[in-house]
């Protein structure tokens, strides 16, 4: 999940550098926002979907590993 996540975004910085991506402001004030993808951002995106999906995954289950197996069938 976290490297399809960061193709799409590699993708979706390209398209918005090449169109010059632009934000209006307070007062009429323009800014140009620059994408920029750094190995460190890759690796910070990496460790941070690791991350989520070890607390979605141990969550559910420590739940689950509290129940008695009859009384989790019984809401089958």
């Amino acid at each position: 999940g976290g490297l399809i996540g960061i193709f799409c975004g590699f993708i979706i910085a390209g398209i918005i550098s090449e169109s010059g991506f632009v934000v209006r402001g307070v007062a009429g004030r323009i800014t140009i926002v620059e994408v920029k993808i750094t190995p460190q951002l890759i690796l910070f995106a990496l460790l941070f979907s690791f991350f989520v999906g070890v607390i979605a995954g141990i969550l559910p289950a420590r739940k689950a590993a509290s129940l008695q197996p009859v009384e989790a069938l019984r809401y089958e």
